[in-house]
C-alpha cells in the first residue's frame, strides 16, 4: 500500500510532526534515523480519521538531521 501527501508539518528544536494519507486504514509504525545511523526515534502514531495519520517526534537532537521511514507491516512505504 502506498502512502500519499506525506508531509513534514510541524519541525521543533527537538520535534516533528508528519502526516500522511493512505487509501485505505492501516497500521503504519514511524522511525527516524539520524544522519549517522546512532539514533533511531520511533514516533507516536495517532489516526485522525480513517485514512489521514500524524506521527509525532520527540526527543530529537537540535540541529542534527534525521531520515524518517514509515512502513507497514514490514514494508517500506515511504522513505
Amino acid at each position: 500500500m502506498k502512502s500519499s501527501n506525506v508531509e513534514i508539518v510541524t519541525v521543533s528544536g527537538d520535534g516533528a510532526r508528519i502526516n500522511w494519507r493512505s487509501k485505505q486504514p492501516a497500521d503504519f509504525g514511524v522511525t527516524c534515523v539520524s544522519r549517522d545511523a546512532d539514533t533511531v526515534h520511533t514516533a507516536s502514531v495517532a489516526v485522525l480519521n480513517d485514512r489521514h495519520y500524524l506521527a509525532v517526534f520527540s526527543g530529537l537532537e537540535e540541529g542534527a538531521e534525521y531520515k524518517f521511514r514509515i512502513k507497514q507491516s514490514e514494508s517500506i512505504v515511504h522513505e
